[in-house]
C-alpha cells in the first residue's frame, strides 16, 4: 500500500480545514511522489488557487499525510475543492512562503517534466512513513514549510530570501 498525501488549506489560525485537493480529478496518484512534479495538471491547478488569481491566495498549506499522527484526513470529507487551470501558471514562477520570508524559483533548472515540484515536499507532514513518500537529498528541508502562508506569485517579494531546493528523489 502506501501513505495518501493531500495539499489542504487551513484557515488562519490553523484551526479548522478549509478545503483540500484531490489528485485523482487531475488524473494523478495519492502517494506524493505520484504527484509532485513540476508542469503537472494537478500542481498547475494547486498553484492557481495560491496565485492572485485563486480563491486561497495566501493561505496556510499543508501536504497532509494519513499516516502522520496530525493527520488531517478525518476532517476533510465534504470540502473537496477542484480546479481547473485555464491560465498559463508558467507566468507564476515563485513560490511564497510569507511565514518565513523566503521563495523559490520554480523555473530554475526544472526543464524536465518529471523534475520534482518543492511545494508538496516542503508542505509534507507525516513524510517517512511509508514507500511513496519522498527519500532524497535535502530531507533537512521536508516538511518545514508545513502550515506556513502561501502564494505563488510573477515576481518575488522585495527582501524575501531566496531558497535553493533541487530535490533528487532516490529510490
Amino acid at each position: 500500500m502506501g501513505q495518501y498525501f493531500i495539499p489542504v488549506i487551513l484557515d488562519a489560525a490553523e484551526g479548522f480545514v478549509r478545503t483540500w485537493f484531490d489528485p485523482h480529478t487531475h488524473d494523478q496518484g495519492y502517494k506524493l511522489m505520484e504527484h509532485s512534479y513540476i508542469y503537472n495538471k494537478f500542481m498547475w491547478a494547486v498553484e492557481k488557487e495560491l496565485s492572485p488569481l485563486g480563491r486561497f491566495y495566501k493561505c496556510r498549506l499543508v501536504w497532509s499525510g494519513d499516516y502522520s499522527k496530525d493527520s488531517l484526513h478525518s476532517k476533510t470529507d465534504e470540502h473537496n475543492f477542484s480546479s481547473t487551470v485555464s491560465c498559463n501558471m508558467m507566468d507564476y514562477k515563485y513560490v511564497v512562503n510569507h511565514t518565513k520570508g523566503c521563495y523559490f524559483d520554480k523555473s530554475v533548472d526544472y526543464e524536465s517534466t518529471q523534475c520534482i515540484h518543492p511545494l508538496p515536499i516542503l508542505t509534507a507532514m507525516g513524510n517517512g512513513l511509508s514507500r511513496g513518500d519522498y527519500q532524497g537529498t535535502h530531507m533537512e528541508l521536508v516538511g518545514t514549510w508545513a502550515k506556513d502562508v502561501i502564494s505563488v506569485e510573477k515576481e518575488p517579494p522585495p527582501d524575501f530570501n531566496l531558497l535553493v531546493c533541487d530535490f533528487q528523489y532516490e529510490i
